[in-house]
């Protein structure tokens, strides 16, 4: 699967609790990143982090429909709100990260009426 997570602490996070389930991860920082990642091989999964999605940006979205994947790929987008004080015991271990409430913030809202148009344009 593709992971594609610009914070390290909670890319090792969700990492290790992936991989712990047998999962094989690739992580990308960036969209850019994983676009890269995903011409050297072909991802089975995608997840990553709602922010990482640019409006107006060539990014993994564009490139699984460019490559006849966005249909047979499944998609999985996520928002956490981590602080930054809070990022170093996600990587020790200390904390985890979990489902606390659903988001109904007027960006992430925007965020995925965008991605949904992204997904859906022919």
């Amino acid at each position: 699967m593709l992971l594609i997570e610009e914070h390290p602490e909670i890319a090792l996070a969700l990492t290790t609790t992936l991989e712990r389930r047998g999962m094989q991860v690739a992580r990308a920082a960036s969209d850019n990143d994983a676009v890269t990642l995903a011409g050297q091989f072909r991802p089975n999964l995608v997840v990553m982090d709602l922010m990482q999605v640019h409006r107006r940006r060539a990014g993994i979205v564009d490139w699984l429909r460019a490559n006849g994947q966005l249909n047979r790929t499944p998609l999985v987008v996520y928002t956490a709100a981590v602080d930054q004080a809070d990022r170093p015991r996600l990587a020790s271990g200390e904390t985890v990260l979990f489902l606390a409430e659903r988001s109904t913030s007027t960006e992430v809202q925007s965020r995925i009426v965008d991605l949904l148009a992204r997904i859906g344009t022919n």
